[in-house]
């Protein structure tokens, strides 16, 4: 399995990523676990519908977390741990 950070998929999603401040209002990021990619969804009826019964939640560690994680890691970008810190601050786990 394809993870975030393999070198075929590196530069393809910090390009994602970097991509996503400039599309629509409510624009959200989803990844591919199998071929792991990220990718843009643009907001829609059928979008929200889509992540309702999807694993597409910033609070899945699997689908989230990790992959963010790997993939900021791999680029030598220093943020990873921020990035940890982040997501334990909002799901309760650290505080302030």
């Amino acid at each position: 399995m394809a993870s975030a950070s393999d070198e075929r998929n590196l530069v393809t999603n910090l390009k994602v990523l970097k991509d996503l401040p400039q599309r629509r209002k409510g624009s959200k990021i989803s990844y591919d676990n199998s071929s792991g990619l990220f990718s843009i969804q643009e907001p829609g009826k059928l979008t929200s519908l889509a992540r309702t019964f999807s694993r597409d939640s910033v609070t899945s560690k699997q689908y989230f977390e990790d992959p963010l994680v790997l993939l900021f890691g791999s680029s030598g970008i220093s943020v990873a741990g921020e990035c940890r810190r982040a997501y334990r601050f909002r799901n309760g786990e650290v505080h302030g």
